[in-house]
């Protein structure tokens, strides 16, 4: 006779009576945030359950119990545990399903564990049917998948197109009594555009929404992520010793505080990890200090009607966006920017009159000292000029632009161009990075679909604003600055 439906309190029976902490030998105690966790992960009234929760809280230890004892109790479980490569799921969820069985002779006298390469490596559990195997997580080794529970490892490492392609492999087991879901584990991280944010942007009602999908947030609100009253937030395991309040405490000593925030509070981070601001370290490794020094200088600044003003403008080449970046000298010597960025609608590329008719009413408004521009694909350039407008054609070449994106980032990282706060500049320049070349380095996208058009406008208005027509900065230069 089958066996009747696995109950959440046969899961937990099951975890704290046959699984063995690897550290401590010791049988595993549930607290209450995992016995929250297992309850959302056996929840049939949903097929996809992410926790978000900060490094160091058991989260891959609770996980890979969970599997062990769904592997155990639930005839024909598949649970494919998929990561970035094969090597990442071996060392997180899948090394802790090997190990709660090999420390458990009961478990080990009924599974089989084969480490080769190859479709036969796994955990097996032969009298349940049941496999549990590492796999990397390219969409199109995906498709074959027919899961009971599919494991994604640091959601927000992954692209939507994985987490799409696992979802969709769920409907096999719709007539299963135990259902199919996809269960995530992850802190944030810098990857852009990443299956984490999209995940959220659908739960809290930012995106479309994606039926079936829970998400548990455990997040600090805090500002001050100093404060230490209130890291408990995001990780609630610290009251019971996970992580220890001394390795939190040497995060914030050691690490940036954008990496701090994301790994440590799970709020997510501002900018990229390789953000072209970063100072460099005594390894000369990035430090992720960018978003930092870009927010130094947030400071109000009201432009002066009828003073002198300098832009940059940068178009893309799709049109899928573009900038015009207006500066005005403080009164301190400090260049104050604003932004204004242009997105095309589904039904239409970016009209380029609309960015020559902006650059009309700057120079109508204030007094229009220098429009430098990208020639590339902004057309109506040759008109506005026609048109009296000083307009500064700046080749995108690495000997042009190099010493101009070096020059700009020391002025910022020296808090000389200031700003009011702007989200989308802010973005634009925190998503901007380094790519090195002979003369220093020039500005690109971190990953497709990346904006850093305001940024590129940013540096072109920096060096309208401060005459860098002839400046010649070779790469050895810029590295004795950092």
């Amino acid at each position: 006779m089958r066996p009747g439906p696995v109950t959440v309190g046969s899961i937990v029976d099951f975890i704290q009576r046959e699984c063995v902490l690897p550290e401590s030998r010791q049988s595993m105690t549930l607290h209450p945030y995992q016995l929250d966790l297992v309850e959302a992960w056996h929840d049939s009234s949903t097929t996809c359950d992410i926790a978000v929760i900060a490094a160091g809280n058991a989260k891959t230890t609770t996980l890979g119990a969970y599997v062990t004892a769904h592997l155990f109790l639930d005839e024909e479980a598949n649970v494919p545990v998929v990561a970035e490569t094969i090597t990442q799921a071996v060392l997180t969820t899948w090394g802790k399903v090997k190990r709660f069985v090999e420390l458990n002779p009961k478990l080990a006298e009924r599974a089989e564990v084969l480490e080769g390469q190859g479709t036969r490596r796994g955990v097996y559990v032969p009298g349940m049917g049941s496999h549990c195997f590492p796999i990397a997580s390219k969409p199109a080794g995906l498709q074959g998948l027919n899961p009971s529970r599919a494991v994604l490892e640091e959601v927000s490492e992954h692209s939507v197109d994985t987490f799409g392609a696992l979802m969709n492999r769920l409907g096999k087991r719709e007539a299963s009594p135990a259902g199919a879901k996809l269960i995530g584990i992850t802190t944030p991280s810098f990857t852009p555009d990443n299956a984490l944010l999209h995940v959220q942007r659908a739960v809290h009602g930012e995106a479309e929404a994606i039926e079936g999908v829970r998400l548990t947030e455990y997040i600090s609100d805090q500002k001050d992520h100093r404060d230490e009253r209130q890291w408990h937030q995001a990780s609630p395991g610290l009251p019971f010793g996970m992580p220890g309040i001394g390795a939190i405490r040497a995060d914030l000593a050691l690490l940036p505080e954008q990496q701090f925030r994301a790994y440590r509070l799970c709020q997510q981070p501002k900018g990229s990890k390789s953000c072209w601001l970063n100072s460099l370290d005594d390894n000369d490794q990035e430090t992720g200090d960018g978003y930092e020094v870009w927010m130094r200088g947030e400071q109000a600044h009201t432009f002066r009607e009828g003073g002198p003003v300098f832009a940059g403008v940068d178009v893309a080449k799709s049109r899928d966006h573009a900038a015009v970046v207006h500066g005005q000298f403080r009164d301190d010597g400090r260049l104050h920017v604003a932004c204004r960025v242009w997105t095309p609608t589904t039904d239409a590329d970016i009209d380029l009159a609309e960015i020559a008719d902006h650059l009309t009413m700057l120079a109508g408004r204030y007094d229009l000292k220098a429009v430098w521009f990208d020639p590339s694909y902004f057309y109506n350039a040759p008109q506005l000029e026609r048109d009296g407008l000083p307009m500064v054609s700046v080749p995108p070449t690495e000997q042009r632009m190099a010493p101009v994106c070096g020059a700009a980032y020391q002025a910022i990282r020296r808090t000389r161009v200031t700003h009011n706060g702007d989200e989308t500049l802010t973005l634009h320049v925190t998503n901007a990075r380094r790519r090195y070349c002979n003369r220093g380095f020039v500005l690109e996208k971190p990953a497709f679909g990346s904006k850093i058009d305001a940024c590129i406008a940013l540096v072109l208005c920096w060096a309208a604003a401060n005459d860098l027509s002839t400046i010649d900065h070779p790469i050895e230069d810029f590295l004795a600055g950092i």
